[in-house]
């Protein structure tokens, strides 16, 4: 990444001053975020269970907190289905059983959070009896780099606001997208499409809107994918926005 950026805010409806920046400040500041060792974690279909499901089991030393470890839970989006979001808990070794929605082969965001810290997130693909599950490869990271490249987040909102995700790419050949798009419909976020082909040292951006207007925590990943041949691929940013009306 070329550097690390603030988050740009624009108040939807509002006048806003002009070259305002915002850096918002992670909840709670102070608390460190839990550890997350996808090396410990295997995939298996259940052939057993009424909808499609997959048991990501976790060994123990997982998914670990030093503090409050009985506060640690598993985050899980199927990134290839529209399937709800989905979390559970974790035992006092940092192991867990989890059956998340979804088929042998799927790919899944696996997280660890306490509150609201959180794990880098890890995409890997499910497949095979027990076996250990596989990273993601990205052979477009070579040339796009997404700025944020894993989380926007938001933060703790009183009203509607927008943001980016900033796209450049780094080598001399152009690249082509192809969707960009919600991994789930919801009416919480509006994302844009940048421009179809990002010419080789050029950037784009992604415009993404929150107009939720109840109360809550709202998260979804937005899908970007790649159809350059050669390198096609798909990224995905999970965008956490929490609305709190004041």
């Amino acid at each position: 990444m070329r550097s690390t950026r603030t988050i740009r805010w624009t108040m939807l409806g509002l006048v806003a001053c002009s070259g305002c920046v915002v850096s918002p400040v992670p909840q709670p500041p102070n608390l460190d975020p839990p550890t997350l060792d996808i090396d410990g974690v295997t995939g298996a279909p259940c052939g057993t269970c009424d909808a499609e499901a997959v048991l990501l089991t976790g060994a123990a030393g997982t998914a670990t907190h030093p503090e409050l470890q009985d506060e640690v839970v598993i985050w899980v989006a199927n990134l290839d289905r529209p399937t709800p979001i989905e979390t559970g808990g974790t035992e006092d070794d940092g192991s867990f059983g989890f059956f998340a929605s979804g088929q042998d082969g799927d790919t899944f965001r696996i997280q660890a959070r306490v509150r609201d810290a959180r794990s880098r997130p890890v995409d890997v693909r499910a497949s095979g009896d027990g076996d250990v599950v596989v990273p993601v490869n990205h052979p477009a990271a070579a040339c796009l780099e997404l700025d944020p490249d894993l989380e926007l987040d938001l933060g703790q909102v009183p009203r509607p606001v927008s943001a980016a995700i900033d796209l450049h790419n780094a080598c001399d050949q152009p690249v082509e997208l192809g969707s960009v798009a919600l991994r789930a419909p919801t009416e919480a976020f509006v994302v844009s499409h940048p421009p179809d082909v990002v010419g080789a040292g050029e950037d784009a951006g992604i415009d993404v809107q929150f107009l939720a207007g109840e109360d809550g925590l709202y998260e979804e990943v937005l899908l970007i994918e790649v159809t350059e041949p050669g390198m096609e691929d798909r990224f995905a940013v999970t965008i956490i926005a929490r609305r709190d009306g004041g």
